[in-house]
C-alpha cells in the first residue's frame, strides 16, 4: 500500500472517529441554549480558602 491510500484511509478513519465523537456528545451532552454558565466567584462564595486565596493544599471536594 503506497503513502497516499495510506493517509486517505486514516483521513476518513480519523473523521468518522470525530464523527462519532461529536453524536456521542450531542446525544448525551445537549448544549442548552441560553444556559448560564456557573460563575467561579459564586462557586467558591463562603469557603474559607475563597478569602484566603486558597494557595497549592485548597482542598475543592466538589470537583
Amino acid at each position: 500500500m503506497n503513502a497516499g491510500p495510506k493517509a486517505a484511509a486514516f483521513a476518513v478513519l480519523l473523521t468518522a472517529v470525530f464523527g462519532a465523537a461529536w453524536g456521542a456528545g450531542a446525544a448525551f451532552d445537549p448544549v442548552v441554549a441560553g444556559a448560564e454558565p456557573a460563575r467561579h466567584a459564586d462557586h467558591q462564595q463562603g469557603r474559607p480558602e475563597a478569602e484566603s486565596g486558597g494557595g497549592a493544599g485548597a482542598v475543592h471536594e466538589d470537583h
